[in-house]
């Protein structure tokens, strides 16, 4: 039973208590001989008692009729009730379902997020070799231009010139097989220049590194004639009969063998 019911049957007996009283009020007052003595009522009697009871059953009937709309008025309450339970239900299924999309779209999304940024790390990184393939292709020409302008410049007689060239064109880059001839062109200059220990330095690399190299002989001759003019006969001797060995070209070899002709000679006549 809810509570306006209760409040509406509270209602209804005070309103049925105040109308007994009032029909009570309006009996003529009796003694206490007359309490147990019973008589008829006289016509005005009933006709009052008619008329009142008509009053009574109209205020019941009111009171019946409100409490029959009340209750009819609380369908209606109960209905949107159940229609708000039903609103919210739905509602609360349609919020976990987008918040589930959600979810998943922001998965979706980072992990789209994470692809472009692998995508764009590979992208940079391919486009770093680019560049350096780029960087390397304009630094092999360069440094080819240099090595001929470095070229001419010692066939000029120009070896101060000669030998910037050839460093130059060294720090470009080049192609490997370049690097054998620059690295021969370098140590020449400096031969020329009577920058013995330099010259030995380039020389040095071309035999240690490169033995098949169209330089090889020429570097071997030169580092010998390097090694006797700083008194470093032993080493001169060993890298001539090295470059001996392995059959050299006619004219380097004749040079080579003069060399270490003069060298034992002077051991020689040095112990004599």
């Amino acid at each position: 039973m809810s509570s306006l019911y209760k409040m509406k049957t509270i209602f209804y007996f005070f309103l049925l208590g105040q109308a007994l009283f009032f029909l009570s009020a309006c009996e003529t007052p009796r003694g206490p001989a007359e309490m147990y003595a019973w008589r008829p009522p006289s016509a005005d009697e009933l006709k009052l008692r008619r008329f009142r009871q008509k009053d009574l059953d109209a205020i019941a009937a009111d009171i019946d009729n409100l409490l029959r709309d009340s209750e009819e008025m609380t369908q209606p309450i109960d209905v949107l009730r159940a229609s708000i339970q039903d609103f919210d239900r739905d509602l609360a299924e349609t919020e976990t379902r987008l918040a589930a999309k959600i979810r998943a779209g922001t998965d979706a999304q980072n992990r789209v997020f994470s692809e472009l940024a692998e995508d764009k790390a590979a992208l940079d990184k391919d486009e770093k070799a680019i560049r350096g393939i780029r960087q390397a292709r304009v630094n092999r020409k360069l440094s080819v231009d240099k090595y001929l302008a470095a070229i001419q410049s010692f066939k000029n007689g120009k070896y101060d010139a000669s030998a910037a060239g050839f460093k130059r064109s060294l720090a470009l880059n080049p192609p490997p097989d370049m690097v054998d001839k620059i690295r021969f062109g370098s140590g020449s200059s400096l031969y020329k220049l009577k920058k013995y220990p330099e010259a030995a330095k380039d020389l040095e690399v071309v035999v240690g590194k490169y033995p098949k190299s169209g330089k090889w002989f020429a570097s071997s001759l030169l580092l010998g004639w390097i090694y006797i003019d700083a008194g470093e006969t032993s080493k001169a001797l060993y890298a001539l009969d090295e470059a001996l060995k392995k059959n050299p070209p006619e004219d380097v070899k004749s040079a080579m063998e003069r060399l270490v002709n003069m060298v034992r000679q002077g051991e020689s006549d040095a112990g004599g």
